[in-house]
């Protein structure tokens, strides 16, 4: 199949919402399909993710303007506050608080649709000249941001090709309280409009499907994330040193924060009520947003086993997430929310490391990391306190924590998760055209 992938994050731009597009469009090349990227250049983060050799040559990069640029810069949008920075912030939690409505106010009144608008012209002109040389068999827009929709419906309409929206996270679920809830709605709205000559959607969770199925009456599948096979091999830098301590117990985040969304307190209460916690126990946090967990951290008296770093790149996080005793997820406490799995959960089952997910345990992937044997999921301080202390007691004993097996998480790779992509896009592009195309 000719395929032309659209998605605002790709590599090398290392972000979390770069992984599932870069690494899906890795796979279809790989396997013998004719696959093109339209996405963004100079993406606000780092070019530290590896890009694929398979991609060469077929990714075209779309600069994307507009004042919000300025605007950006000024709330701190586009760049990582450097450490001193971070410490004037920790301790001055108001103007923490007055930042944060800040950027709220900014993401809603500003961004139209979202940051990438400024990108939307450009990728659909793009789009045309690539179309009238190379027309694919299916278009497929990664969601979110709503800019890879405009694009995604734009160009499809344009060249009668049939296009399906690759739901790799639901932005109404993803983000209560990131916006207004009046921009929310907007949101919602532009969201069905786009989406009303799609021919096929997709999500990572059997809960997210359904919520799409409601969108639009067409074809919906269930396409997870996935944990890639290199994530699983052993490190190849020999000279890399852990940056963790031997004698105590690691728990290591790696990841954006979402203050008020991701609650660290059950956590913080659990270490608060173990004697000598700072003798046996740090948390490591590396990503970007994490600033108000570590004043969480001084208001339980935890700030000499809290460390909050910035931002790393893939390969480190990676060693990072290797080298812990536990890894730390955390899950969105919004009420009525289920199906989320972030893409760092599929990393952390690649890593082979017991997993402690803080959050409601009846949720996915809490259910997941339960069923499966990949650690625990609770939100009762009690109940992860005890947890610890048997892992402490067991690396005092043998002098680390024993990894996980493989088998439980095997079954959870990209390339499974691929394969069943590719055969629903065959489905798509088999199918009778849909009225409107």
């Amino acid at each position: 199949m000719r395929i032309l992938l659209i998605s605002c994050h790709f590599a090398p731009f290392n972000s979390i919402g770069s992984i599932r597009p870069t690494q899906t469009a890795r796979v279809l090349a790989t396997r013998g399909h004719d696959v093109r990227v339209l996405t963004v250049a100079d993406q606000p983060y780092s070019g530290s993710l590896p890009f694929p050799d398979v991609l060469t040559g077929r990714v075209t990069f779309v600069p994307y303007h507009g004042i919000e640029r300025v605007v950006e810069w000024l709330v701190g949008e586009r760049t990582q506050a450097g450490p001193a920075a971070r410490s004037r912030r920790q301790t001055l939690p108001t103007f923490v608080g007055v930042r944060q409505w800040l950027k709220k106010a900014y993401r809603s009144v500003f961004r139209f649709p979202d940051r990438y608008g400024g990108w939307i012209r450009g990728a659909v002109r793009e789009g045309k000249l690539l179309i009238a040389a190379w027309k694919p068999d299916v278009i497929v827009a990664t969601y979110p941001p709503l800019s890879a929709l405009h694009v995604g419906s734009r160009l499809s309409a344009w060249a009668n090709v049939p296009w399906v929206a690759d739901f790799r996270d639901v932005d109404s679920y993803r983000k209560p309280g990131a916006e207004f809830q009046w921009r929310n709605r907007i949101d919602r709205l532009m969201e069905k409009r786009l989406l009303r000559n799609v021919a096929g959607m997709t999500a990572i969770s059997p809960p997210l499907t359904e919520a799409v199925q409601k969108l639009r009456d067409v074809p919906c599948e269930v396409i997870a994330n996935g944990w890639d096979a290199d994530s699983a091999k052993p490190d190849p830098d020999d000279h890399w040193s852990s940056p963790f301590l031997i004698d105590r117990v690691n728990i290591v985040y790696t990841g954006r924060g979402y203050p008020g969304n991701y609650d660290i307190r059950p956590l913080f209460g659990a270490l608060a009520t173990m004697k000598d916690a700072d003798e046996r126990f740090a948390v490591w946090m590396f990503g970007r947003a994490l600033d108000e967990y570590a004043i969480e951290a001084a208001r339980f008296g935890l700030s000499s086993i809290v460390h909050v770093s910035g931002s790393v790149n893939h390969a480190e996080c990676r060693r990072l997430q290797r080298a812990a005793d536990v890894l730390l997820l955390l899950q969105w406490t919004a009420p009525g929310v289920d199906g989320i799995i972030p893409a760092k959960f599929y990393e952390y089952v690649a890593a082979a490391r017991p997993i402690l997910a803080v959050g409601p345990a009846d949720r996915l992937p809490g259910t997941m990391i339960r069923d499966r044997g990949l650690g625990i999921s609770s939100s009762a301080p009690a109940e992860i306190a005890a947890w610890l202390r048997d892992l402490q007691c067991a690396k005092a004993r043998l002098g680390k924590i024993p990894g996980l097996p493989a088998g439980p998480g095997a079954d959870l790779s990209r390339e499974i998760q691929v394969h069943r992509f590719e055969s629903f896009l065959c489905r798509i592009v088999e199918q009778p055209k849909r009225a409107g195309l």
